[in-house]
């Protein structure tokens, strides 16, 4: 019989901390660089009209990344999960964002366009989450090639 998966010992896991801090650590940049995002969906900004849709930043989560997987290139715990977990915590604003587009929908719009930003919420989150997962992933395995590259040179700089 399987073990259930325990979701909060999961966050709760002391191998993955750094990596979890590091992916809360990136939140307040990803919104401060992609502040149009959240504040023109409700008619605050240049344009003082509704405007939807819009960018995130994903440089945080991508320097995050090269941080985990450059701390955790030579501990147990594989540099690749710390990466995920990066983008995974760090893919909040998607969240936000999301929430902020679909409350102006909800308010301005249709009632069909607000069911369907309703209903398509849970893809939303799905995609986006795992779409920055794959950015820390990725990030995390330069990093860790990065701290072999720089540890390779700094004993071969040693050995002369």
């Amino acid at each position: 019989m399987c073990a259930a998966f325990d979701p909060i010992a999961a966050v709760r896991d002391e191998s993955l901390r750094t990596a979890t801090l590091l992916g809360l650590a990136s939140i307040p940049f990803t919104i401060v660089l992609s502040w149009e995002v959240f504040f023109r969906s409700w008619g605050i900004g240049p344009a003082e009209g509704a405007y939807l849709g819009g960018t995130i930043s994903g440089g945080p989560i991508l320097a995050a990344g090269l941080v985990a997987g450059y701390r955790y290139s030579q501990r147990p715990t594989s540099s690749r999960s710390a990466g995920i977990r990066v983008g995974i915590v760090g893919s909040v604003p998607i969240l936000f964002s999301h929430f902020s587009n679909s409350a102006a929908l909800v308010l301005n719009g249709s009632l069909e366009i607000a069911v369907l930003a309703t209903l398509l919420t849970p893809l939303v989150i799905i995609v986006g989450a795992g779409i920055c997962g794959l950015v820390g992933m990725v990030a995390a395995i330069l990093g860790d090639r990065l701290a072999d590259k720089v540890g390779r040179d700094r004993a071969h700089d040693a050995g002369n």
